[in-house]
């Protein structure tokens, strides 16, 4: 859920990370005009606001460039450090380790400041995204989605207004699980979305031109992105790549439309656009940017722009976002020098027991990411090396993805079929259901002890004759897993890399049971 993307594009300037680590920066929207220019190494994340941009190292550092009026009136040609203890960056919006959240543009009168930056939220958040540079959205630890906006009308903020003008952060909806721009994906996989439907971008039709409230436009969502163009673009657990708005230019990736924009900018008064999510053909997809050009970014690291009804290939070796790596070569941090790991967050213990332990490794440059997300390729891996402790087998190097040799490990050993993960699925974000099944797959049933009694019901959001229920039933009264204050299981929502230390410290027995 990290939220972080390696590209961005605005106002006749691209930057985008490259798989070391590099960022790199060229004049145009999309295809390179001219000099590509590299501004430094280090890199995991870039992002823009109009002129502004910035990108986060691998440190925690924040570096600004281009156009930063509140801190000097020239441009800045070198990134230069502006912030440190720096989680995700969207538009110009800044998360901080301690869950805070800061904005260049001011919200709150009075408001503590570090450099151009002023605090809109004191703590408790894990996801940031925007929509225009006077918006934001965050998400809480606890599902819940807040949004705040200066002069800016209520479908912008997702929720009716008490007075006009500035709109400081309050509650949109509950139970979301990924943000971005005014897109929230909730824990069922339904995609939820509100603001300006001129262009059709809200998506369910074109029925109403201001959609204040949050409403529903597609089930199944592994991913979704908007931004501040009039597109959206969103990602289904089948692999399928869907877009909707504004497509006067072909940049959803297709030439269909089904409805006419009769406002600002368009040609000859009119302007085509697609209302409601529609499938572009494109496979592999692991992350779009939509802005002055909409950037597709796929799971071999090759960069893609959505352009006159088509896809067209930019370049390649871009950075993956961290919830699509692609190789299992992970620098291998020692535990106690995780900078996001707080010494008294509830996480801290099983990930220090499971790096030492070697059943996990961090991201590299001294982070593990507890918010992060696992793919289900590294679910898989996950289950190989499970299964081959036990059995003392060795997991192949094979040909292909790095993922290929674990993949015919656990299908070679009837784990499960491969039918079940083609490879346009094996780059997206593993939810519970499928950690726990490639998990259980592994561990031989004389392991699997119950120690409680959980009655078929006691979970409230699963039945045991459900699909999967048979398992979390089972995980849960040996004491792997444990639900939320609830006790719901929540299992089409993704796991996250701190979750997945605390099951597999108490599977290998170096924590209690739940």
């Amino acid at each position: 859920m990290s939220g972080n993307s390696t590209i961005a594009c605005n106002n006749g300037i691209t930057a985008v990370v490259l798989e070391d680590g590099t960022l790199v920066s060229w004049k145009g929207e999309g295809e390179p005009k001219g000099t590509i220019t590299t501004l430094g190494t280090g890199y995991i994340a870039v992002s823009c606001s109009e002129n502004r941009f910035m990108a986060l190292k691998d440190d925690g550092t924040l570096w600004i460039w281009n156009d930063w009026g509140a801190i000097q009136p020239d441009i800045i040609t070198t990134p230069t450090q502006i912030m440190h203890d720096v989680r995700q960056i969207a538009g110009d919006l800044v998360l901080k380790e301690d869950g805070s959240v800061w904005s260049y543009v001011k919200m709150i009168e009075n408001a503590p400041t570090d450099g151009p930056f002023s605090r809109v939220i004191d703590s408790g958040i894990v996801q940031i995204t925007t929509c225009s540079p006077d918006n934001g959205y965050a998400l809480t630890e606890d599902g819940t989605l807040l949004s705040w906006a200066l002069n800016y009308q209520m479908s912008v903020i997702g929720r009716e207004a008490t007075k006009p003008g500035e709109q400081l952060p309050a509650k949109v909806m509950d139970d979301v699980v990924s943000i971005s721009g005014h897109l929230a994906i909730r824990s069922d996989g339904s995609l939820w979305s509100w603001g300006d439907d001129t262009c059709g971008s809200v998506g369910n039709g074109g029925e109403i031109q201001k959609q204040v409230t949050p409403v529903k436009i597609l089930d199944n969502v592994t991913a979704a992105w908007s931004g501040y163009q009039d597109c959206c673009f969103a990602l289904t657990g089948d692999g399928t790549l869907w877009s909707w708005g504004d497509n006067l230019y072909g940049q959803l990736g297709y030439s269909d439309s089904n409805m006419w924009e009769t406002f600002g900018g368009a040609i000859d008064g009119f302007s085509p656009c697609m209302s409601v999510p529609t499938r572009t053909g494109f496979t592999d997809a692991v992350q779009v940017y939509v802005g002055s050009a909409n950037l597709v970014l796929k799971k071999d690291g090759t960069l893609w722009q959505a352009i006159d009804g088509d896809f067209t290939k930019l370049m390649d070796n871009v950075r993956l976002p961290s919830a699509a790596t692609t190789s299992d070569e992970i620098p291998e941090d020692t535990p106690s020098s995780f900078t996001d790991v707080p010494d008294n967050a509830w996480y801290a213990e099983a990930v220090n027991k499971a790096t030492q332990a070697g059943l996990l490794k961090g991201v590299g440059g001294n982070r593990y990411e507890p918010d992060g997300t696992f793919t289900i390729a590294e679910a898989i891996t996950l289950s190989a090396r499970l299964h081959a402790a036990r059995t003392g087998d060795t997991i192949p190097t094979v040909d292909g993805p790095w993922y290929q040799g674990a993949l015919e490990y656990c299908t070679s050993h009837h784990l499960f079929s491969a039918a079940l993960y083609p490879d346009s699925v094996m780059l997206n974000p593993a939810t519970r259901f499928q950690m726990i099944f490639l998990l259980d797959c592994a561990i031989p049933e004389s392991e699997k002890n119950e120690i409680k009694d959980v009655p078929n019901g006691d979970i409230p959001d699963i039945m045991e004759a459900d699909e999967y229920g048979g398992i979390v039933y089972q995980w849960y009264r040996v004491g792997y897993i444990e639900g939320d204050e609830t006790g719901r299981f929540l299992g089409t929502t993704n796991i996250s890399r701190a979750e997945v230390a605390a099951i597999l410290c108490r599977i290998a027995g170096l924590m209690p049971l739940a």
